[in-house]
This record gives structure tokens, C-alpha cells and sequence, in this order.
């Protein structure tokens, strides 16, 4: 056979077709009228054969035949393609190879003349189709790729290999491909949607798979407008209406706006309250791998389009569109129809993660030099500027930005690294993604609590069989109303499980949040930046770079990894968690870095959270979330034995614990207490950690002085310890009561079981957490405790509670079993009476016990005598730490006659030589240089330790302001010298006790009655008080509360005092506020609640009841008010009407006295007469 002869029977058997008469066979169409005209054209004589040159005019006669018709044209030209493929490889089988080379060349001409035919029948209608097939239209294509797996319309080829490229490069070089490319890309996304992981899903996502690895077709699907949809719910829309949104909406977790079939919540998880735990871990198990398969094949198809350079920038647009039209779920009460589901986003999450695997390694130092924190100021793909920002507020931000467009700094955006797309990409779709599930599976779990004793309560009342008939009926319908909303609640809880508890998707956002950890390091730290351990402090002010970052960074790598130690610690077997454990370390005592105090008290409970062996327990602030596993003894060993962990974590805790009492945020004292509480938990740890309590102890020796950190420190402890034993002392009357009602089995029985089940658990606390804190740490550590301004504060606080402990209000603590409710008064006695002696081993100066003498509030002088009985009679000391206790006893006993009798002393001490907060001789006066008052300096001290203001400006004040007075010094020691030379034995006597001086008593000046009023609203848990420069004022909270206002209607506060004729008296009026820790009368009132203190109208309340129960909150703003007190013969003019402002006058009371009666108006200067008056703030 010649060549000629073989290039035709080669053609002849691709396009079933022939030129030749008679050779026509089934399945062969004889083209008559095409062959006479070659025939005429070469003349007669001339075989009329097929070749390369006529095929052209062949195959568009035969597409022209009527009988075309039976077979779709474009499934003809695939089956074309397919046997010249076929032929090809055949060919090479020839004996000449000249014929081989012929019949390859024409067979590829007619691979192109297939190709490009078939573009021409999809986009131009040039030829006869059936109408089914025009129909069809590009979709043909689509039905020879289902033909592949024995699908799709029948008749349809099965796409022959190479097929769909050529065709797409044809069409492409034509301009004539996105059409085409659109309706089959999207034709193949539609068929995921409604689809479940259950479902048949490996088809058509393979199939997304191989389209988007065509080239051409992925360049189209970028230029597409169904790529980045837009619409009124762009959340939503990239996920039901991109071409890849169903791909990425395969999920089981459920969506509450569609129901994807077969039905995952109905087949895997109904009735998952019933079954068996390792039933369920077996359907989560499989879920999982699933979900796995889905996750690699969504990466491949990531992959396949970032690794093509024309592409990748359409892929990254589909990412950052994907998140950033979703910054509806950063809201808490978002709107789920507006936003993507939580399965797209753990899908996307899942990808993003795989994209960044090459390089979460930090060590690896694939990242570095690449990542850019420049990337969240520029409003590129993705915008951070609604953000919180780590370091600065929106107006730095704001600042910035304003400056770097006047520098023309912001034209044109930046290039950033392939890796710095993906490293920001991931971070704010994990914020948006696993966060936010994180975070709505902690709600619903808080729901599911909720529902349960709601339903507890119902069943309840039902079984009481107190309702009526009717009203039973209609609470056995909401029985089981709510019984069916509790199923539907616990089924879709046990299909979260399947994402919340999966350690592979976990152990993936760990790495990423360990390179942020890092990161962040290198980005504050020079010498981390380096490659060496992170230097302390870090350099401030922060890097612009850090100090823009989104908040959330730190807050989300916090929130996993919590979620990762309470739930899944296996995770962190093997995991390398030193650069994690170094950032906490770090950034815990770094405001400057990270300004929200909340995140760095985050960074306490998570390590509270790493210690070994926690105690499960409710704090008194609530639930004390645990672990269900122990964590890695590897974590464990690091926190005892790294470096700079050793060096550095007890004193950045002791600094976060002072720190947190100023949070810049509107928190409440519970709180801050509760964030110092979890760090007063991890301090207790550090403390029995040998090495850690050798830094403790050098923070102590080197900020132990005053208003250091270390005294500042131990002033909150103590404050802490007051809080934490007060509530206790003031809820064990419920104790009694609860105890009463589980006594009475009939009453208690009737209860629900959770109430039962609460009721037994509600004081189950350890209720002296500072107290052990205290006791553990005066082992070592007492000079702090013991300086001029803790020493008195100290001495008190363990005074009021062993008074409590030992004398007559002691009976009030019984209760029938303390242990079983965490109330260990033993244990409190014990605790407190070792504080004592620990501290009496540091007193040397008597300090300690001269405070304990001069706390009249509370001590007694038998006080140290009954302890020493209880504590031996139970053995709860060693015998020679009660003998010390018992000699603090004695030295406090001999404090207290020396303090009468320099009471006695100094009695006649001039006015300025006496402080106005104590009413004590000062011994070192200074002066503020605010206000330009004289105190102690002690008096002072003790003043800030709680507020650094000034007590009478209330300007911010700091203790190096202080202004020595050194004349005022000399001057009051001289005066002590004469008043000691003048009562010893060379002069006048002092009176022994139980005598009265025979020397004349010194006359009385005469008293005037003032009565003081002031209109001012108050809410039910404030009143009003009075502080003054004289007695029977004073300007401690001791003596403003002995000045008690009452109120009137009208709100009228008026108090009435005697006062000096002729003296004139600078005042204050000062708002205290009944504290937290205190006692309501009715804890379940709602509204206005009455409190201890308060009485009916003009009934004055109970002073000692105020010092133990309120506190300052806000004195009377502006400078202080002054009364000049009239002498004995002014005369008092008549009264008058319709007084307004600042007014004062004259009058006579009923016996006939004097009685100067002044009505101020709040916070108005005392000239002003004509103010009006003003109900000021409302404080509280």
C-alpha cells in the first residue's frame, strides 16, 4: 500500500467518510458530491482520495449530510478525535516510514479540524444540529466527561484525553472560550450544591478538579462574573452563587438555611443523647476521614490554580473575597443569612492551613523576610481597619494613615510574598472560621445547660402534682416542646464534635498560631529577631509594624490554645510549645505591646491551665474551667525549668496582678478579682516550684520598699483576701438555710433535681485562696508586710477575721458540716494565726505589733488567747508556733499601753502637726503639690496604694511628687522632745490608769450647732458623708464615716455637728457606696434593693455598719467648701423665702441656741449664690 492509500484508509476509518464509490460501508458515508467536484478540479483519470489537503472540505461536507442528523455533531467530532488518537499510535506500526510520517501529519490536521469544529458548533451556528443538541449547547462536553463513568446523555462519547485542552486553547486564541468555560464550570458547581458528605460527592468534585486544571478554563473562570458574586449578601453569595462555593460547602456540621442530602444530622447524630459514647466516636471517626479526603482535594484544586501564575492572582482575589465578605460572623449576634456557614469556612480554614504547612515551622526560617506587618495598614485584599489594634487605638490608626497619605506613602500597593498573602489570609479566616465555631459551640453548650434545667423544672412541677388539670396539660406540651428543642440542641453539639474535638484540624492551628507566637517575638524582640532567647524588657515604645496589628491575633492564639489544653490535650503530646510558653512569658508584663489587660490575663489562665494536677473546683466567681486531660509533662518541665520562664514569670505575674486593678476597661471589681484570682492560683503553684520562689524572693528584696512593685503587690492580696473571706462570712447564713432545706427530705425531694444537684454544689469553694497565698509566701518574704504603710493593713485584716474566728460572732459561722461545703474555719484560723507568726519572726522593729494594737475596730485583748486554746485543742499548729502567737499576744498587749500613753502625750498637739487622714501626729510630713495639703507621709503612702490621686484635688499624683517638708519635721520632733521632757519625772506626771489628774481641766471652747445639707440624687446603694479639716470631720474613711448625712424627700441629704465659735472649717461632701462582698437583705429583689445600712427618711444609718460594709467612690467635685462658724453675739437675721443656690443663716433652735443652718449646691464654688441647683452626677 502506497502512501497515498494509507493516508486515506487512515482518514477513512477517523471520520467514517470516503471519496471513493463503492467503498461505502455501514457506518461509512460516501460524500458523491464533494468527490465529482475534486474530480473536476484534478481531472479525469486522477483517484479521488482522502489527504491533509481536501480534509478540510471533507469534513465540512460531511457535517452538511442529512444524515448527520442521527448522530450530534459534536459527539461526532469527539469520536473523531478519539480514532485519530487511535490511528496515531497505529500508524508508527507502518513498514515505510515515509508513509508513517504522512499519515501522523494528516492524522494531526484532523485532530485540529475536530477541535476546532467543535468550537464552531458550540459558538456559531453555522451547521444543522438537532435541537437537543442545540439545546445542550457546551454542555455536550460536560455529558462526554460523565460519559467517562458510564454517565451522562445518552449517545455521548467519553471525552477521548487532550480533548478538552486543545478545545479550550482553540477557543481561547479565538476570543470564543468564556462562554463556553462559564456554563460548563458552573453547570458542574451546581451539582455539589444540595449534596452531603454522605451523598455521592467524589464525582463531581473530581471533575472540578480536572476542569480547573485546564489552563485556559481557569483563566476564564477568573474573568467570569460568577466568580466573585456580588449582591446584597456577599457572605452568603460566595458560597451558594462562585463557581467554587459548593465545593467548599461539603460539610456535616448543620445550616440552618439548607438541609444538604443524605441528611448527616438525621443519619450520624439523631438521638445521639441515647447512644453509646463509642458509637458516637466511631461516626466521628469516619466523618472525619471523609471530611479529610474532601479537605486534600480542595487543596489540590487550590494548588492547581496558585501554582500557574495567570491564575493565582484570581484564586487569591477568590480567598480574600471568601473572607472578607463574611465580616458579618465577627459579630456575636450576626446574621446567618448574610454570612457563609460554619462548614464553608471550616473547609476554607482547612485549606488555608494545608497552604501554609511549608512553612509553619519556625525554625525552618522559610517565613522570615517574608512576612510583612505593613500588610494590615494597606486596604489590599483584605481590610483590618475596623480591627482593635494591639497596641494603638483608632486614632493613632487614623494619625497614620493621614501621614502616610500626605507623604504619598500609600500610592499603589506594595508586592507581598506569596507566603505573606497566605500567613494573613489564614489568620483572619481563622478568626472568622474555627474561632467563631469555637466560640458559637461554647454558647450553644450554655444553651443545652439552660434548656436542661428548664425542663428539670417543668418535670418538677409536674411531679409535684400541684397544677391544676388544665394547666398540667398545657405544661405537658411544653414539656415536650422543649424536650424535642433539647434533642435538636444535643445533636447538633455532637455534630460541632466533629470539628471542635478533631486533632488533626487542631494540631494544624496550633503550628500557625506557634508561627504567630514567634513571629510577634521576633517583631518586639531584637535579639529574638536574632535567633536568640527574647531580651527583657522589650524595647518600647513597640515597632509601628506590631502596634497596628489586629487585636485579635493574640486573642485567637490564645482562645486555640486554651480550647486545645481543656479539650484535646493528646494535641499537645509532642508538640514543641517553648516559643508559645516564651511569648506568654513575655508579653504577660508588656502593656505597651499588648494594651488590653484582658489578653494578658488570658495568658495567666491559660498557663493557670498548664500546671500539673489543678484541683477541679468553683471559684467564687463561677466555674473553674478544666482540662479533661493531663497536659504534657513536657509543658510542665518547661515551665519549671526554662530559663527565661525562671527569670521572668513570677515578676511579670505579680506585675499583671497590681496592673489589672486599672484596666482601662469598664470591668467590674468581680471582675478584676476573678483574673486575680486565676493568677493568685498560678502564683501559688510558682511558689512551691523551688527555683521560681528564689526569683520570688529576689522581685521581693529589690521591690519591697514602698509603692514598689512588690508592696503594691501585697496591698491587692490583701484586699483580695478581705473580698474573698467577707463573702464567705456573709453567705454562710445561706449555708444554714440550705442545710435546713436538705434536711427536710420531703421539701428537698420536691425540689428539681438540677436546683438539688445546685444547691448541694453552690458553696463548695475554697474561699481562702489568698490567705494560703499569703501564709506560703510570709514564710520567706515579711519586710513588705511590714513597712509603715502595709504594716496597719495587715494587722487589721487578720485581726477583723480572727475576731470573727475566736470571739462571740463566731457562733454565727457554725454550721452542721463545713467540709462539705469548702467552708474550712480550721484551716482559716490556722491560716491566719501562721500569717501572725510568720511576720512576728520579721518584726523586729515592734511594728507589727503596734499596728495590731491600734486596730480599735477589732482587736481585743483576748483575742490571742482564745486562738491559742482553739488551735491547740484541734492541733492545728505545732506547739511552739502557738507559743510564738501567744507572745505577739503579750508584745501587742504592752503596744496597747504605750499607745495610750502617747495618746495621753500628745493629746494638745497643734493642728498642723496633725495628719487629716488619721488624725495622728505626723512623724514625716510632706506636702502635695497638687493641693497643697500636709500628711504624713505613711498616711499618704497607704493612700495610694488604692488611688494614685491626690485625696483633696483628686489630681493624678505619684509618690515621687511628694514634697519633704523638713521645717514642719523639726519642728514637731522638738515639740515631741518638750511635751515628753514636760510629762516625765521633771514634769508633769502621767495618769496612772484608773486615776484622774488633779491638774484643772483645760476649758472647752464653746460649740455652735451647724446643720449641713446639699441636694443630690443617690442610687439605693450610696449615701452621702461628710469630710473635714476639724473634728469631729476628718479626711480618713474612718472619720468621714462617722459623719453620716440622712437623707429627706426631695432629695435633701442634712447632717448636723458641733462646731468651735469662731473657726472656720474646710469641708467635702463624699459619696460611699455599699461594696460587692456585702450582704443584701433580699439577694433575689429585683429593682431597688434595700440594703443593711439604709433606714426610713430622717433615721441616721449605722456607722459601724458603714466602716465595715462601704467605701469611697467619688468626693464632691472642685475645691473643698469652707464655714466660718459665728461667734456668741451675732445676731440672727430673719428668715427668708424661696432661697436659691449657696445659701446660709442664722437661726435660734428650740432651746433657744444658736443654729447656723447652710444649704450647698453640689460642686458649685461657695461665692456662686446664684447657682442653680444641680443634681450632679450619678455615680455607681
Amino acid at each position: 500500500m502506497g502512501t497515498s492509500q494509507a493516508e486515506d484508509a487512515a482518514l477513512r476509518r477517523v471520520f467514517a467518510v470516503t471519496l471513493s464509490e463503492g467503498q461505502e460501508t455501514e457506518g461509512i458515508v460516501y460524500l458523491g458530491g464533494l468527490s465529482q467536484e475534486l474530480l473536476t478540479e484534478r481531472g479525469a483519470g486522477v483517484p479521488v482520495l482522502l489527504s491533509k489537503d481536501n480534509l478540510e472540505r471533507v469534513l465540512m461536507a460531511r457535517l452538511m449530510e442529512p444524515s448527520i442528523g442521527e448522530q450530534w455533531p459534536v459527539f461526532y467530532l469527539i469520536m473523531c478525535y478519539a480514532r485519530a488518537s487511535d490511528e496515531f499510535r497505529a500508524a508508527s506500526r507502518l513498514r515505510d516510514a515515509s508513509a508513517v510520517a504522512a499519515v501522523q501529519a494528516a492524522l494531526l490536521i484532523g485532530k485540529q479540524l475536530a477541535v476546532s469544529y467543535t468550537g464552531l458548533l458550540l459558538t456559531m451556528d453555522l451547521f444543522i444540529q438537532p435541537p437537543a443538541a442545540l439545546a445542550r449547547g457546551a454542555l455536550q462536553i460536560l455529558d462526554s466527561l460523565d460519559a467517562r463513568e458510564g454517565r451522562g446523555t445518552p449517545g455521548a462519547p467519553p471525552l477521548p484525553p487532550q480533548f478538552l485542552e486543545d478545545l479550550a486553547a482553540n477557543l481561547e486564541s479565538e476570543d470564543r472560550l468564556d462562554a463556553v468555560a462559564e456554563s460548563i464550570l458552573w453547570v458542574t458547581s451546581r451539582r455539589l450544591v444540595g449534596i452531603s458528605p454522605l451523598g455521592d460527592y467524589i464525582a463531581p468534585l473530581q471533575l472540578h478538579l480536572l476542569l480547573f486544571g485546564v489552563r485556559q478554563l481557569a483563566r476564564a473562570a477568573g474573568r467570569s462574573a460568577r466568580w466573585l458574586p456580588g449582591g446584597a449578601r456577599p457572605g452568603r453569595s460566595i458560597q451558594t452563587d462562585s463557581m467554587l462555593g459548593p465545593a467548599f460547602s461539603l460539610s456535616p456540621l448543620p445550616d440552618g438555611l439548607s438541609r444538604p442530602l443524605p441528611d448527616v444530622m438525621a443519619q450520624c447524630f439523631a438521638g445521639c443523647d441515647a447512644r453509646l459514647q463509642t458509637e458516637l466516636r466511631t461516626t466521628h471517626d469516619a466523618l472525619r476521614a471523609t471530611m479529610g479526603q474532601i479537605h486534600d482535594t480542595l487543596h489540590r484544586l487550590a494548588m492547581t490554580l496558585l501554582r500557574t501564575p495567570d491564575t493565582r492572582e484570581d484564586m487569591l482575589r477568590w480567598l480574600a473575597h471568601a473572607i472578607e465578605a463574611n465580616v458579618e460572623r465577627s459579630k456575636s449576634m450576626g446574621d446567618p443569612a448574610r454570612s457563609a456557614s460554619h462548614g464553608f469556612f471550616i473547609n476554607l480554614n482547612a485549606v488555608l492551613l494545608r497552604l501554609c504547612d511549608p512553612f509553619l515551622e519556625p525554625m525552618s526560617g522559610k517565613a522570615w523576610g517574608k512576612l510583612d506587618a505593613r500588610y494590615v495598614m494597606h486596604k489590599g485584599r483584605l481590610s483590618f481597619e475596623e480591627d482593635a489594634k494591639l497596641a494603638a487605638d483608632f486614632d493613632e490608626q487614623r494619625r497614620l494613615l493621614a501621614k502616610h497619605a500626605a507623604s504619598g506613602s500609600t500610592a499603589g500597593l506594595p508586592s507581598y510574598h506569596f507566603i505573606c498573602e497566605c500567613f494573613f489570609l489564614t489568620a483572619k479566616g481563622l478568626h472568622l472560621g474555627l474561632v467563631k465555631l469555637l466560640g458559637d459551640w461554647r454558647m450553644l453548650l450554655m444553651r443545652v445547660s439552660h434548656t436542661q434545667g428548664w425542663l428539670q423544672e417543668i418535670e418538677g412541677l409536674l411531679g409535684s402534682g400541684s397544677a391544676p388539670p388544665q394547666q398540667a396539660r398545657l405544661m405537658q406540651r411544653q414539656r415536650d416542646a422543649v424536650k424535642l428543642q433539647l434533642r435538636t440542641m444535643l445533636d447538633t453539639v455532637a455534630a460541632f464534635h466533629t470539628h471542635v474535638l478533631d486533632e488533626a484540624l487542631l494540631r494544624s492551628a496550633m503550628a500557625f498560631y506557634r508561627l504567630m507566637a514567634v513571629w510577634l517575638l521576633r517583631l518586639s524582640s531584637p535579639s529574638a529577631a536574632a535567633g536568640a532567647d527574647p531580651g527583657l524588657p522589650l524595647p518600647t515604645p513597640p515597632p509601628e509594624d506590631m502596634r497596628f496589628l489586629p487585636e485579635y491575633f493574640v486573642e485567637d492564639l490564645l482562645e486555640v490554645q486554651q480550647h486545645i489544653t481543656e479539650h484535646t490535650p493528646a494535641v499537645l503530646e509532642g508538640a514543641r510549645m517553648e516559643e508559645v510558653l516564651m511569648f506568654l512569658v513575655v508579653f504577660l508584663n508588656s502593656p505597651q505591646h499588648v494594651r488590653n489587660p484582658y489578653l494578658r490575663g488570658k495568658m495567666v489562665e491559660l498557663l493557670q491551665l498548664w500546671m500539673p494536677n489543678p484541683e477541679e473546683e468553683k471559684t467564687l466567681g463561677g466555674r473553674r474551667r478544666r482540662r479533661q486531660q493531663p497536659v504534657a509533662a513536657s509543658l510542665s518541665l518547661l515551665i519549671e525549668a526554662h530559663p527565661l520562664v525562671l527569670q521572668h514569670l513570677v515578676r511579670n505575674v505579680l506585675q499583671l496582678y497590681v496592673d489589672v486593678e486599672h484596666t482601662g476597661r469598664d470591668a467590674s471589681f468581680i471582675e478584676k478579682f476573678e483574673q486575680r484570682e486565676r493568677m493568685g492560683e498560678l502564683l501559688t503553684y510558682l511558689w512551691n516550684v523551688p527555683a521560681h520562689r528564689t526569683a520570688w524572693r529576689a522581685v521581693a528584696a529589690k521591690e519591697g520598699s514602698a509603692d514598689q512593685l512588690y508592696h503594691r503587690f501585697c496591698h491587692h492580696l490583701d484586699t483580695d483576701c478581705i473580698y474573698q473571706l467577707n463573702s464567705v462570712l456573709g453567705i454562710l447564713p445561706e449555708i444554714q438555710e440550705l442545710e435546713a432545706v436538705i434536711d427536710d427530705e420531703a421539701s428537698f425531694a420536691a425540689l428539681p433535681e438540677e436546683e438539688q444537684t445546685a444547691k448541694q454544689q453552690e458553696l463548695q469553694k475554697k474561699p481562702h485562696g489568698c490567705l494560703t497565698l499569703i501564709r506560703l509566701s510570709t514564710t520567706e518574704i515579711t519586710g513588705p508586710w511590714l513597712t509603715q504603710e502595709m504594716a496597719p493593713r495587715i494587722a487589721s485584716t487578720l485581726n477583723y477575721f480572727l475576731l470573727h474566728l475566736t470571739g462571740p460572732e463566731r457562733r454565727k459561722l457554725k454550721i452542721k458540716d463545713p467540709e462539705r461545703y469548702g467552708w474550712q474555719p480550721k484551716t482559716v484560723l490556722a491560716q491566719i494565726a501562721a500569717i501572725y507568726v510568720n511576720l512576728a519572726h520579721g518584726d523586729a522593729s515592734g511594728r507589727l505589733a503596734a499596728a495590731v494594737a491600734a486596730d480599735s475596730r477589732s482587736y481585743r485583748d483576748e483575742m490571742f488567747t482564745e486562738a491559742a486554746q482553739v488551735l491547740r485543742s484541734f492541733g492545728l499548729l505545732p506547739e511552739n508556733a502557738v507559743e510564738e502567737l501567744e507572745e505577739l499576744g503579750l508584745r501587742v498587749s504592752a503596744a496597747v499601753a504605750a499607745i495610750e500613753q502617747e495618746d495621753d502625750l500628745y493629746a494638745d498637739a497643734p493642728d498642723d502637726f496633725v495628719d487629716q487622714l488619721t488624725g495622728a501626729v505626723m512623724e514625716d510630713p510632706i506636702t502635695l503639690p497638687k493641693s497643697g495639703v500636709t500628711l504624713d507621709r505613711a498616711s499618704i503612702m497607704r493612700h495610694l496604694l488604692s488611688s494614685q490621686t491626690d485625696p483633696f484635688s483628686r489630681e493624678p499624683l505619684r509618690a515621687e511628687e511628694l514634697l519633704p517638708n523638713p521645717a514642719l519635721k523639726e519642728r514637731i520632733l522638738a515639740w515631741k522632745r518638750a511635751s515628753t521632757s514636760n510629762g516625765g519625772s521633771e514634769g508633769r506626771p502621767l495618769d496612772a490608769p484608773g486615776e484622774r489628774s488633779s491638774e484643772p481641766q483645760r476649758e472647752q471652747p464653746k460649740l455652735v450647732r451647724i446643720r449641713l445639707s446639699v441636694e443630690y440624687r443617690v442610687h439605693s446603694r450610696q449615701l452621702l458623708c461628710i469630710g473635714g479639716s476639724q473634728i469631729p470631720f476628718g479626711w480618713s474613711f474612718l472619720s468621714i464615716a462617722r459623719v453620716p448625712m440622712v437623707w429627706t424627700d426631695g432629695d435633701i441629704w442634712t447632717s448636723e455637728v458641733d462646731l468651735p465659735i469662731n473657726s472656720r472649717i474646710e469641708y467635702k461632701y463624699v459619696i460611699l457606696e455599699e461594696q460587692d462582698w456585702t450582704k443584701q437583705e433580699s439577694e433575689d429583689a429585683e429593682g431597688v434593693v434595700t440594703f443593711t445600712y439604709r433606714t426610713q427618711p430622717d433615721s441616721p444609718p449605722d456607722v459601724q455598719t458603714i466602716q465595715k460594709q462601704m467605701a469611697i467612690v467619688a468626693w464632691q467635685p472642685g475645691p473643698n467648701k469652707v464655714v466660718q462658724v459665728p461667734s456668741e453675739d451675732e445676731v440672727p437675721p430673719p428668715p427668708e423665702d424661696d432661697l436659691a443656690g449657696t445659701w446660709e443663716r442664722l437661726l435660734l433652735d428650740e432651746s433657744g441656741e444658736p443654729l447656723l443652718e447652710r444649704r450647698d449646691v453640689w460642686g458649685f464654688a461657695e461665692d456662686d449664690v446664684n447657682a442653680p441647683r444641680n443634681r450632679g452626677l450619678r455615680y455607681g
